[in-house]
C-alpha cells in the first residue's frame, strides 16, 4: 500500500483505538508513530497532567 498525502484521516481508526487502550489502562498519556517507507506517516501525541506534577500552581 502506498500512502498519498492527501489521506488525512486515513489513521484515524488506529489513532482512536490507541487512545481508547490507554485509557482504558488509566495512562497519563500516549503516542503513536507510524512510519512507511522509511518516513513519517502520522503522529499523535495525547495525555494528561495533573496538577499535582505542577508545584508551581500552588507557589
Amino acid at each position: 500500500m502506498l500512502l498519498k498525502n492527501d489521506d488525512t484521516n486515513l489513521f484515524e481508526d488506529v489513532h482512536a483505538h490507541v487512545k481508547e487502550s490507554a485509557e482504558n489502562l488509566d495512562s497519563s498519556g500516549g503516542a503513536l508513530v507510524i512510519i512507511h517507507n522509511d518516513k513519517i506517516a502520522t503522529e499523535s501525541y495525547f495525555g494528561k497532567q495533573s496538577l499535582l506534577n505542577m508545584p508551581e500552581m500552588f507557589k
